[in-house]
């Protein structure tokens, strides 16, 4: 959280993003078995990860952009919620 340079405002977000990552991970009680596929009955996937705070650029695209209007904004990433990406711009 200190890397990304964000406001301590953003606390509740990290403690989210590092939750998500420890219930993805094995638990010896569980017999090194992930409480994400205990629980969903499905297989872990590590491919949706994201760096809590890495800089990416979001679509500012509308239907009345000109050809020359900026395309992007860039965004700081806080977390992944079920596709949606809350970020602070």
């Amino acid at each position: 959280m200190i890397q990304s340079h964000l406001p301590k405002i953003y606390c509740s977000y990290f403690v989210t993003h590092v939750t998500h990552i420890i219930n993805m991970l094995p638990i010896l009680v569980l017999n090194h078995s992930f409480p994400h596929e205990m629980f969903y009955k499905t297989t872990t996937n590590f491919n949706g990860l994201k760096v809590f705070g890495s800089l990416f650029y979001a679509s500012t695209l509308s239907t009345n952009k000109r050809k020359f209007d900026q395309r992007v904004s860039k965004c700081v990433l806080l977390v992944l919620k079920g596709g949606q990406k809350d970020m602070f711009c």
